[in-house]
């Protein structure tokens, strides 16, 4: 993370705010997308997005977030216009496939993978797993049980239901069972 952090740094800042964008308001690339300065109210700390489940969800603004934001300057901007662009600040972004808004910044990020040497399985919507993970265990080490991290994971991750956060945390490796090996009651 450090060396992908210091490369964007370096290399594509924008990529790295998209990317910081993602990871703390734990939307998916398309919804970051969607998001227009119209959505975003700073006095009561909240963003409206339609995401993959819902027509409206309100993501709520954390302070790592409301950096990325007022570093943006978007008060300048019409509310009409979308927060991320290709022309690299908010912008009027008109485009026949919604995807391929997504896919504009997957393809910035193809570079990035490529200069790094990093695997098929390095991908922008990786960031939202690995912070979801982080946070599941920082919970943890922090002594709540499963079932409270969970309850605090869940209104940050919008999932819909314990269940559905449960498979997810098991998809992404950070809900795995400890060692039953001296359960077992036959020696094979």
């Amino acid at each position: 993370m450090e060396k992908l952090k210091n490369y964007l740094q370096e290399n594509d800042t924008y990529l790295l705010t998209y990317i910081q964008f993602l990871t703390y308001s734990f939307l998916r690339p398309i919804e970051i997308t969607r998001i227009k300065i119209g959505d975003i109210n700073l006095k009561e700390r909240t963003i409206k997005v339609q995401t993959k489940t819902e027509k409206i969800s309100i993501i709520y603004i954390i302070d790592k977030l409301m950096e990325l934001i007022e570093k943006m300057d978007i008060q300048n901007y019409p509310d009409d216009y979308y927060l991320f662009s290709k022309s690299e600040k908010p912008d009027s972004w008109i485009t026949t496939r919604e995807k391929s808004k997504a896919d504009f910044f997957s393809y910035r990020f193809l570079k990035v993978k490529r200069d790094l040497n990093l695997g098929d399985n390095y991908g922008i919507y990786s960031f939202r797993h690995t912070f979801i993970k982080n946070l599941y265990f920082s919970f943890l080490n922090q002594g709540l049980p499963p079932i409270d991290a969970k309850n605090k994971l869940i209104t940050i991750t919008r999932h819909t239901t314990i269940k559905t956060l449960d498979n997810y945390l098991r998809n992404i490796g950070a809900y795995l069972p400890e060692d039953y090996s001296k359960d077992f009651t036959i020696d094979f």
